[in-house]
């Protein structure tokens, strides 16, 4: 009866202090799971926002020491004037947003406008010739910075004001190819068969400078004449006579660009007009692009004006400075050849008349790498709205006419909710759209494309 009596308790299940046990491990594994999983995702959505921060300070870095490698007449100012210069460029963060003021127009560049992010920027002059520039960025109590030095490649004799601000004022200067920079030493001007004299009213000569070093870093210099009522000369040097007045004379006066303060004169008499057959006084030349890919890219020269118009013999030959291990141009054609894998090299183009006038110009070229990838990037404008930018590798180089770009082509799929602009600015229409494939397609100057797509997703 007494084995009977326990089996018959075995069988009547759980207790009431089993059950109430059970539940409790049971809770606190769920409580031990949750805890864990949202652990994780608050991990990776942080580690993604430090990613995107860093990465926008990296951006912010680079654009800045692209600005102002090549710059001059430097100014660091404590905030941005309420009467900025015209002739100057400005670079400042302000409301999160790296912003450039260029001729009276501000440009956001890169930054975060969800007031999420807080950004700052300080200058400061290192040395004569340097740059000091730091960026943070802060996120929830972290806080993210990039400093880096530039020196001023461009900056001549001109020396730096020590300073520290958060503003600084610059002008853009003509690159230059290396650290070594050589200035103008001096400056001769000739005219075609070394002629001193020009024709009245309207008559034209062709004068041309020669700069030593050869190699100096800068090739331009300015061109002026000291009594406009007598001629008038453009920046290529072609000396135009505006008096009907023979025996003045016309003062002109090359000055180096590079800020050596280097120039000379030259005298040229005005004289009747010489009625023998017509020599070339002055040609243009041009192509499409100012840059050519390296390792076996192609370019067309071409004149595009000569004056006369009646010139007698109007044809020309083609030359450049340099060996046929880099570059070669056809002598007759003008079209240009690049040879060498390097870039970041200058390649001046020149064109000869072929009647004896030995009239010419020339053309810089600039050789640069292709691009092997594309890549795309995006910024915050506000809510809903996306401005992508698109970089080339190697070098993540914005995407531009100067990188061999001759076209950008921005794409979303066909949708009234979404849409795209030409400059690649997206706007969500509709907040219950949450995401999209963006395409971007970029021809380079010789027709071929690449191609890249990035989801992008509404905030």
């Amino acid at each position: 009866m007494s084995n009977d009596k326990k089996e018959l308790d075995f069988k009547g299940g759980f207790t009431l202090i089993e059950l109430i046990v059970t539940m409790a491990i049971i809770g606190i594994v769920l409580m031990m799971a949750y805890s864990i999983g949202d652990f994780g995702s608050k991990s990776f959505n942080n580690g993604s926002e430090k990613s995107d921060i860093q990465s926008n300070i990296r951006l912010m870095a680079n654009y800045i020491t692209k600005e102002l490698r090549y710059s001059s007449n430097a100014v660091i100012l404590p905030a941005f004037p309420d009467t900025p210069d015209p002739s100057k460029k400005y670079i400042y963060v302000d409301k999160g947003i790296l912003k450039q003021h260029d001729n009276g127009e501000t440009t956001n560049i890169l930054g975060d406008t969800s007031n999420n992010i807080t950004a700052t920027l300080q200058f400061h002059i290192q040395n004569s010739k340097t740059v000091y520039f730091n960026i943070q960025e802060t996120l929830k109590n972290q806080t993210f910075q990039l400093g880096s030095s530039i020196l001023l490649l461009n900056i001549g004799d001109y020396a730096l004001v020590n300073a520290t601000g958060a503003v600084i004022s610059y002008t853009t200067e003509p690159n230059i190819t290396n650290i070594n920079a050589k200035p103008v030493q001096a400056i001769s001007i000739t005219a075609p068969l070394g002629s001193n004299s020009i024709s009245i009213n309207g008559g034209m000569l062709q004068l041309t400078s020669n700069l030593t070093p050869t190699d100096s870093s800068i090739k331009t210099v300015t061109w002026s004449v000291n009594d406009s009522t007598l001629a008038t000369i453009d920046r290529n040097g072609l000396l135009k006579t505006v008096t009907n007045d023979t025996g003045k004379s016309i003062i002109v006066t090359a000055t180096a660009q590079d800020g050596s303060g280097v120039s000379t004169n030259y005298t040229v008499i005005t004289a009747a007009a010489d009625l023998s057959p017509q020599k070339v006084t002055a040609l243009t030349i041009d192509s499409d692009y100012s840059c050519i890919f390296n390792d076996g890219g192609t370019l067309q020269m071409r004149v595009n004006s000569i004056t006369p118009v009646d010139a007698a013999d109007p044809t020309v030959t083609w030359s450049i400075d340099q060996p046929n291990s880099i570059a070669v141009i056809d002598q007759n054609t003008g079209l240009l050849t690049v040879k060498t894998t390097n870039s970041d090299l200058i390649v001046v183009v020149t064109v000869t008349t072929n009647d004896g006038s030995k009239v010419t110009n020339t053309k810089n070229i600039t050789v640069i790498p292709k691009a092997t990838s594309i890549y795309i990037t995006n910024t915050i404008i506000d809510k809903g709205s996306f401005q992508l930018s698109c970089y080339l590798n190697p070098g993540g180089n914005l995407a531009t006419v100067s990188t061999g770009v001759k076209q950008i082509t921005w794409s979303i799929p066909v949708s009234k909710h979404v849409s795209i602009d030409s400059n690649g600015k997206v706007t969500f229409h509709d907040s219950s759209v949450k995401s999209l494939n963006v395409t971007v397609i970029v021809t380079f100057n010789d027709g071929t494309t690449k191609t890249v797509t990035r989801y992008i997703t509404n905030l």
